[in-house]
């Protein structure tokens, strides 16, 4: 099967062109960005009692300075050492996180509140979901 030169040039031509207008109607056709900030996945249950864990959750939503992770991180080791033996998702974990929400608030700026106020609310809400879940 012997091809002439010029039909496979013309063949990988055809190719090329039908790659080159597969990227230019992916992108034509695609959905659009709705314009919403991207919210990460709440940590995994293993490290739900860290606070490095806590404190990188926190960062993805709230821009905090070092002197706030230093005066935020001794209330998150005091949490995590409360809810150590507890068990994911428990009663207690949550009344936990009910008492030290408003102490790590204390330490925010103003402007940060209200991000912090619908990341409370989301861990809240995640929380209740997931306890009526449970057997």
């Amino acid at each position: 099967m012997n091809l002439p030169e010029w039909r496979v040039v013309r063949v990988m031509l055809a190719v090329g062109l039908i790659f080159v207008l597969g990227i230019f109607t992916g992108r034509w056709t695609a959905p659009r960005p709705n314009g919403t900030r991207f919210r990460p996945l709440p940590p995994p249950l293993q490290a739900q009692g860290s606070p490095d864990v806590a404190i990188n959750h926190m960062l993805a939503y709230i821009d905090l300075s070092s002197a706030q992770i230093a005066a935020i991180r001794p209330l998150l080791e005091k949490w995590a050492a409360e809810t150590r033996n507890a068990a994911p998702f428990s009663e207690e974990r949550k009344e936990a996180f009910l008492k030290y929400a408003p102490m790590i608030r204390r330490e925010l700026k103003p402007d940060q509140l209200d991000a912090y106020d619908a990341m409370t609310e989301a861990t809240k809400a995640r929380a209740t979901r997931r306890q009526r879940m449970r057997p």
